[in-house]
């Protein structure tokens, strides 16, 4: 009961807390819940972007290595041709120059021919 000036203010103040805390209580469950559902929904739409990128990341990446892969194909034939066309001109020649170009063509070139 409020009696006096002070008390009444304090009767207030106590009645304003407890609505406060009856609203709180109420209130808390459901900005918790939102707050839940807004990080999962943040986390999902991430999720689909960088799984978006990093697709988009692949398919570059398998262009990339087919486009290497064509100019090194290409590489080892050039140095084939240059290994024929050494080969041919020092035929009359000793091992030793032969061996030259051998050790010229890398063993992934050979392995591709």
């Amino acid at each position: 009961m409020c009696k006096g000036i002070s008390s009444l203010k304090i009767c207030e103040l106590k009645k304003v807390i407890t609505a406060m805390e009856d609203y709180v209580e109420e209130f808390i469950p459901e900005l918790l819940e939102a707050i839940v559902k807004g990080t999962k929904k943040v986390s999902e739409e991430r999720r689909e972007e960088e799984q978006e990128l990093s697709e988009e990341t692949r398919m570059e990446c398998r262009k990339n290595h087919r486009e290497n892969m064509k100019r090194e194909k290409e590489n080892c034939r050039y140095i084939a041709k240059d290994k024929e066309n050494y080969h041919n001109n020092t035929k009359k020649k000793g091992k030793s120059e032969r061996n030259v170009i051998r050790q010229h063509s890398s063993a992934k070139c050979n392995s591709q021919l």
